[in-house]
């Protein structure tokens, strides 16, 4: 908040009274001389030297200060500060293509735990995916009279694993501190949509390879993880030999299709290779491995997948770390394609 200074100068009354008395004189002298007369006994006052018209020290004397009100941005930061945002709704995952059973809400609350409603909420969430990846968007939510602010997303017609994100609208300010407390308000819940693929299924072209980086054969493994995901519908794609490997996923599309169609709903490709040899450390044996994957719908040979991920793991001996390793990684595809088909 700003404060103005003022003063007032104590000694302008006197000079005021100076300067009116000569003016009287003045105007006076100038009548008498238009009438040819002129009194003797009028002369101009003389000006005491203590009624020079310079202004003590002693004469200044401070007042009130002005007080300059706070501005839009500090009245909005003020706001923020006494208020919550807590979650009150969350809707279970859905099915790809199913609306979420109930919406999303928040509720906003001040210091006295009464509701607010004239603070806009953003939601952030997944809308679509392309390209194998989620694109978010935001909406405007206006908090009803017990402070609740809810939607429910329009399009389901996609997997996804991901969050809903609330916080307060900047109301168009641009300040840090504003940012800052926003980003302190924001509270944040899981946004899940499963895949299809359970009842589509799925046909796989991933390779195994081993620790001089030669492909050994079909990751068996993958299979499994899926089939522990009650996801049975899926065996190696008809096309997959390891002459195979590295070709463009245009060309896997188009082979696969020519066998299958769109029988199975997805074509998922990719290679789980050792990151490092395996190394004894201490009493146990260490594996590296990591796995690049994507997926293509076989109605139209759109990627809409795609995910690398590493894992370690540890074991008494190679097979077991080995497995070990393969087996979590898989597990953690397996989940990942769930939410991601």
């Amino acid at each position: 908040m700003k404060i103005g200074k003022m003063f007032i100068i104590n000694k302008v009354i006197r000079s005021i009274s100076v300067v009116c008395f000569l003016a009287f004189v003045s105007c006076a002298s100038t009548d008498a001389d238009s009438k040819n007369y002129s009194d003797a006994s009028i002369s101009e006052p003389e000006l005491l030297a203590d009624e020079d018209s310079s202004l003590a020290q002693e004469d200044v004397i401070a007042v009130e200060p002005e007080i300059i009100p706070p501005s839009p941005e500090e009245l909005y930061l003020e706001k923020l500060k006494g208020i919550s945002l807590s979650v009150v709704s969350i809707p279970e995952k859905t099915p790809k293509g199913v609306s979420f059973s109930s919406p999303f809400a928040v509720k906003i609350t001040d210091e006295n735990d009464s509701p607010v409603k004239d603070i806009t909420v953003i939601a952030e969430y997944p809308s679509v995916k392309k390209d194998g990846e989620l694109v978010y968007t935001t909406i405007e939510l206006t908090p009803d009279d017990d402070g609740i602010a809810a939607f429910n997303p329009e399009n389901c017609n996609f997997a996804a694993k991901s969050q809903v994100k609330f916080y307060p609208s900047a109301n168009g300010f641009e300040t840090e501190e504003i940012k800052e407390k926003i980003e302190e308000l924001a509270v944040s819940e899981d946004f899940l949509i499963q895949s299809d693929i359970a009842t589509k299924g799925a046909v796989l072209f991933i390779w195994d390879y081993n620790e001089l980086n030669k492909p050994t054969g079909n990751s068996y493994q993958m299979i499994s993880s899926l089939q522990k995901k009650k996801i049975y519908n899926v065996g190696n794609a008809p096309v997959n030999d390891v002459s195979d490997i590295g070709k463009p996923k245009e060309y896997l599309y188009k082979a696969n299709y020519e066998m299958i169609e769109d029988m199975f709903g997805y074509l998922i490709c990719g290679t789980i290779k050792f990151t490092s040899p395996v190394e004894k450390i201490g009493d146990d044996y260490e594996a590296n491995l990591e796995a690049d994957i994507y997926a293509l719908d076989m109605k139209n040979g759109e990627e809409i997948f795609k995910l690398n991920v590493t894992n370690t793991a540890t074991g008494a001996n190679w097979n077991k770390c080995v497995s070990k390793c393969k087996e979590e990684l898989c597990d953690r595809i397996a989940e990942e394609l769930s939410f991601g088909l």
